[in-house]
């Protein structure tokens, strides 16, 4: 039996509350074809699902030919769980695809004394 995978898949990121992480960069075939295109990162906590606790936008790098993002500090220091973490790309029509998935751990970072 053969399985179909509908989406490319993200390995699993872990981080500590107040990480910066690393700048995400998401590479659409076509890219040509991608006028009036947007890309969101979407969390959403899977305690609570169905709703996102953050939606950002990426922005298109026409130097590198993709669409990037990147969690500051400020955005992670608020999160703490497991998160399945998607990008959406909405083309000119108001259509939406899920690009690619992962699920993100965002771990309470330990106090010292």
């Amino acid at each position: 039996m053969q399985i179909t995978r509908f989406y490319d898949r993200l390995p699993t990121r872990e981080c500590l509350q107040g990480d910066t992480l690393p700048i995400f960069q998401i590479f659409i075939d076509n890219i040509n074809s991608l006028n009036e295109c947007t890309m969101q990162l979407i969390l959403e906590d899977q305690k609570v699902l169905g709703v996102a606790k953050v939606i950002k936008n990426c922005t298109f790098s026409a130097e590198n030919s993709c669409f990037e993002t990147q969690l500051t500090s400020a955005e992670t220091s608020n999160l703490n769980g497991i998160y399945n973490m998607h990008f959406r790309l909405k083309d000119s029509s108001g259509l939406s695809y899920r690009k690619i998935a992962g699920i993100l751990i965002v771990k309470r970072a330990v106090q010292g004394a």
